[in-house]
């Protein structure tokens, strides 16, 4: 499988922090602003993983993983939170998220957990 991962949240800093991290560990990246952004990109091209924020302006990241799954029902998804209540994780969850990780996010754990789901 590619190691090609889509990284999705409405702050450009992490998109881009998160980014050059996954790169520097031999992942190709690309970067989503949106849900709705991210469903455009995941619609066009197969990416191995996403990795995305749930708390974004206009489509939630919960919303974002359903219409991902529609489009491609094996991708493999990553939430990301900081604020998120615990009835939205199980949502997420039940889904079809592979995890849902606090943030920040612990980028050691974070690189580990992506090669595994490639591996």
């Amino acid at each position: 499988m590619t190691k090609r991962v889509l990284i999705v949240d409405d702050d450009r800093q992490m998109v881009r922090t998160l980014s050059d991290v996954v790169r520097l560990h031999g992942w190709e990246a690309q970067g989503a602003y949106s849900g709705e952004e991210a469903v455009s990109s995941v619609e066009a091209q197969p990416f191995a993983i996403v990795l995305m924020d749930v708390r974004m302006d206009g489509m939630s990241g919960v919303d974002t993983l359903r219409a991902m799954k529609r489009l491609r029902p094996g991708i493999h998804v990553i939430l990301m939170t900081a604020h998120t209540p615990g009835d939205v994780i199980a949502d997420a969850e039940r889904e079809g998220a592979r995890h849902v990780l606090r943030k920040p996010v612990p980028l050691p754990a974070l690189v580990e957990m992506l090669d595994a789901i490639v591996a």
